[in-house]
């Protein structure tokens, strides 16, 4: 059985950083990106994607209760 966090992994892995960030905030998890599989030279790029899709699901739940 894949974990929550092997979820989100298997994302990044895949080059779905947003999904990855979305995902992580609807499990519950925190705000932090972890490991980076993938070129040093992407590192900030695909970090603030997923942080990108962790943000925007917190405003889109905070949306839907207004």
């Amino acid at each position: 059985m894949t974990t929550a966090a092997q979820q989100v992994e298997n994302l990044k892995a895949e080059g779905k950083f947003f999904r990855a960030g979305a995902l992580a905030y609807r499990l519950g998890l925190p705000r932090y990106y972890g490991c980076h599989v993938g070129m040093r030279s992407t590192l900030e790029v695909d970090r603030d994607e997923f942080f990108d899709g962790y943000d925007r699901a917190i405003a889109k739940q905070k949306s839907s209760k207004t």
